[in-house]
């Protein structure tokens, strides 16, 4: 198995024109550089809009990989503050529950644990990627706390973040 994990920083450089649009899938892109370097299995991707990612984090995922064998490694991060059961549409004026669980209206500890995936992290093999997909049928996840998994998509993202960095600079606990 050729995964290229032990190589060090590695990039594949720029994109072609086609491929850099805003709404162009990472799964695209990973599949025309695989096209290029066929002799790997696997792909690490690290997307630069998620930075609070450790070395740590990048590790263990690496390693969940290697010793479990899944298709991929994600990492996910618990849902607190928007719990599925207090989401809702609203039609008009009319409300419905998005879950149908009388627990949706007592207290968050009482709901199942939900996780989001953070984009921090995706090891994937090169044959889900062909098949257009970032996540296997045998994925492993890896948790990352709340505090560290933030995501710029915004200024207001960015301000975050740049708050959450000077945290974990100084070692100040976060959850």
């Amino acid at each position: 198995m050729t995964v290229g994990l032990n190589e060090g920083l590695w990039s594949w450089g720029i994109r072609p024109p086609g491929l850099a649009h805003d709404d162009t899938k990472t799964v695209e892109v990973l599949k025309y550089r695989l096209e290029q370097h066929p002799r790997y299995d696997a792909v690490l991707c690290l997307q630069p809009t998620n930075p609070l990612r450790t070395p740590e984090d990048i590790d263990i995922a690496v390693e969940l990989y290697r010793e479990h064998g899944p298709d991929s490694v994600i990492s996910v991060t618990p849902v607190v503050d928007y719990h599925p059961a207090h989401m809702c549409r609203v039609s008009g004026s009319r409300l419905s529950l998005w879950v149908d669980d009388a627990r949706a209206w007592g207290p968050r500890q009482g709901l199942d644990r939900y996780y989001l995936r953070d984009g921090s992290i995706y090891i994937t093999s090169a044959r889900c990627i062909f098949e257009n997909s970032m996540v296997g049928k045998r994925c492993r996840v890896l948790e990352i706390p709340t505090g560290r998994s933030i995501r710029i998509d915004s200024q207001y993202d960015l301000d975050k973040a740049q708050f959450m960095y000077e945290r974990l600079l100084t070692n100040t606990p976060s959850t």
